[in-house]
C-alpha cells in the first residue's frame, strides 16, 4: 500500500513478510524498540493538525506535539509502531532567525505520549 504524502513525496507501507524480501535483517517489533523518526516537513500549522487528525482516524496513536511558536509539531506511531513526526517551521526560523531557548524552554512547551 502507498500513502501520498505530498507531490514529491510518497510512502510504501508493506507488510513484514514482503518487507522482508528486502533484507536479510531481522525485522524489529518497533512498538517496544526504537529504531528510526521520520519527520516531514508541512506547509503550515493547519497542514501538521490535519495529516495528524487523518493519521489518528486511520488507527495511528498519538505521540506528543511541540508549540513553540516558531516551530510546530504533531507526532504519531503508525499501526506498526514507527514514529512520525510533522512539521512546520516558520520560515524565518528555518533560515537561521530561530529564537535562541534553553533545553528547560523547550521541554516547556513539548508533550510525549
Amino acid at each position: 500500500m502507498s500513502v501520498v504524502i505530498s507531490d514529491t513525496i510518497t510512502a510504501m507501507l508493506l507488510t513484514h513478510e514482503f518487507f522482508a524480501e528486502f533484507t536479510s535483517k531481522s525485522i524489529i517489533d518497533a512498538t517496544t524498540w526504537t529504531e528510526v523518526q521520520l519527520a516531514l516537513s508541512a506547509e503550515s500549522k493547519e497542514e501538521v493538525d490535519s495529516i495528524h487528525e487523518k493519521a489518528l482516524a486511520a488507527g495511528a496513536t498519538s505521540a506528543g506535539e511541540q508549540d513553540h511558536d516558531f516551530m510546530y509539531s504533531k507526532s504519531f506511531d503508525d499501526l506498526d509502531g514507527y514514529h512520525w513526526d510533522f512539521v512546520w517551521m516558520d520560515p524565518e526560523a528555518a533560515a537561521g532567525e530561530a529564537p535562541e531557548m534553553t533545553l528547560d524552554e523547550m521541554r516547556a512547551n513539548t508533550t510525549h505520549s
